[in-house]
């Protein structure tokens, strides 16, 4: 492979890498299981990257195109999810989404 083919830059690059790697887990489920569908158990993103920027800040915008590009490289692939977001706290609130 072209190295350069590996890194991925931009919101709509992001986008496609999620596609890819997750239509190659599914199609590697069908490879070991045929015709059985096909669900995401737990699925997010971290909130604290950027050394938790966005907690001080209060600006989000990162972690949105986060999660926008792992959903939408999700629902291209036309899998069922579930959406998990943790606080420190350890409370969880779940966001069920199917295509």
């Amino acid at each position: 492979m072209f190295p350069l083919k590996a890194f991925y830059w931009g919101h709509k690059s992001a986008q496609k890498n999620y596609h890819l790697q997750i239509r190659n887990l599914i199609e590697a489920g069908y490879r070991s299981l045929p015709e059985k569908p096909v669900i995401i158990g737990e699925c997010g993103i971290p909130f604290d990257m950027n050394e938790r920027e966005a907690f001080k800040t209060g600006d989000f915008k990162w972690q949105l195109r986060m999660m926008d590009a792992m959903c939408m490289g999700l629902e291209r692939c036309l899998v069922g999810y579930k959406c998990v977001a943790a606080s420190r706290a350890k409370r969880f609130t779940t966001v069920e989404a199917t295509c």
